[in-house]
Formats: C-alpha cells, structure tokens, sequence
C-alpha cells in the first residue's frame, strides 16, 4: 500500500494544520505490515510509545520511544510497527519554517559543514522530551494554538543546536537551499530600486522578478512594502518616534501614502496604533 503523508492524516481527520504547520498525534493499537509511505513536507516523528522500523534504500532506521526522527520532504520511506501500541506526535513544515527561524536568530551557518542528509534521528534528552510533551496538551484542543506551538517549537530547535551536530548541518543544508531568499531578506534595504537588488545578484530585473515570485510568492514591491510596514508597526509600538519620524525612517517619501499603506495593510491607522500603546 502508498499512502502520502500528511494527506492520509487530514483525510482521517486527526491532522491539525496551521498557516505554519501541521501536527497530529498518531496511535496504532497493532503492528502493521509494511507499507509505502511519501512524504510531501518536512517531518519530524517523536516517538512517544512503542517501536517502529523504517526502510530506506540506504538502509534500516529503527526508532523507538523517546527518539526523535527527522525526515525531508519528496522521499519515500517503508514502514513497520513492530510493537502492539505505537503512539507518535507528528510535526509536518515547509523549508520556510526553518529558514524563518535560522532569520529570527541570526544564526551564523558559514563556517558549518554541509552534509546532504535525507532523514536522521536522536536519542531525546530530558529537556527536549519534555519541550515535546509540553506540546501534547494542544493536540487535544480544537481550536488553533499557533502561535504558542510554534514558540514551543523554536525552543526545541534552539535546544537542538547546542546538543547535535546533525541538526545544524540540515540547517545548512535549509540555509543553502534558500540562499536567494536569505539574500534578499538580508540586503534589500541597501538598494533603492528592484533594478539595484536585481544588479547585486547579477541578474536582469526580469529574471530576477521571477525567480522572486517563485521564492516569495508575491513581488519584490508588494514585499518590500510590507517589510516596511511591518518595521513602521513596530517601532510606533517600542519606541517613542511619531508617526512623521517613522515614516521618515522606514523609507516613505509621502505620509499620505504611508498612512493609506498602513491601513490598508493593518485595517487601521499609524497615529491609532500610537494611541492603543499609550
């Protein structure tokens, strides 16, 4: 039997997805023959109870409870429970999710080795297993805890990077497959036209328009102008400039358009947002 994974698990109804991720807890009650299995996104398997092999063309992965199994999207996968109760939280996410984080933290990649790795697994210590469990509760909830996972979620990653060496070459390996995307989130605001960010990747402005596209799903104006808004958000929110000083800053010419960009982007108005935090 083929199955994809995360499709088989929203069909049976047990998978919960966010606008960042999806997880499910997943229970079998008997061991069950092999089957095939593809995965469509990232996953992570946290093993909570019970032992399972999977088959790779390179060989066997046993894991068992208590470890913890990451696997890249696009690659088949044989699995077999071999215990009578097998109990796992699922983690399922884009390249984005990961990338965004590698951002947030200004984590240093350079110097760290590259190794193409299709899938590797861990040994939980006590910290990253009860980083894990802490999850549980929202599994059983129905309404959405985004936000709050995905806190918990970058704890857990950020537990990773001082106890495994494999978890930062899969970071690198992220890194470097959205090194265009790094580029651009880590430069753009030298330039002060598309055709300038377009010359400093030695692109034509066309070429570089579309392979934008394909990375961020909107154009280099749109996008541009939302990181802008965003940065206008949260300096009139943390710091004591007024609306005048940062549309200044953020690189506004016009205030009318600013004060119509950022309503229309927040569904309210600078000198609002000045008013709620004071």
């Amino acid at each position: 039997m083929k199955v994809i994974i995360p499709d088989l698990l929203k069909q049976e109804k047990i998978l919960k997805t966010t606008d960042l991720f999806s997880y499910a807890r997943y229970i079998n009650y008997k061991p069950i023959t092999k089957s095939s299995v593809k995965l469509n996104s990232n996953g992570i398997i946290y093993v909570k109870q019970g032992k399972k092999i999977l088959h790779f063309a390179n060989g066997d992965k046993t894991i068992k409870t208590d470890d913890i199994f990451f696997i890249k999207s696009g690659h088949y996968v044989m699995s077999e429970v071999l215990d009578e109760y097998y109990e796992a939280l699922l983690f399922f996410y884009s390249d984005d999710l990961l990338n965004d984080f590698i951002n947030k933290y200004e984590i240093d990649l350079k110097n760290e080795k590259e190794s193409y790795k299709e899938n590797f697994y861990l040994s939980s210590s006590s910290l990253l297993k009860n980083g894990l469990l802490s999850i549980l509760p929202y599994f059983e909830e129905e309404t959405k805890n985004e936000h709050l996972i995905n806190i918990k979620l970058e704890e857990i990653f950020l537990n990773l990077l001082n106890s495994s060496e494999e978890f930062k070459s899969f970071l690198k390996q992220i890194y470097s497959d959205n090194s265009f995307k790094n580029k651009v989130i880590s430069t753009y605001e030298e330039y002060d036209t598309i055709f300038d960010l377009a010359n400093s990747f030695k692109m034509s402005e066309l070429n570089f328009r579309k392979k934008f596209k394909e990375k961020f799903d909107t154009t280099p104006k749109k996008w541009i102008l939302s990181q802008k808004l965003n940065k206008a958000k949260l300096m009139l929110e943390q710091s004591e400039l007024n609306v005048s000083e940062v549309c200044n800053i953020v690189g506004f010419d016009n205030i009318s358009w600013f004060i119509q960009s950022f309503k229309k982007e927040f569904g309210f108005t600078p000198k609002k947002t000045k008013t709620n935090i004071n």
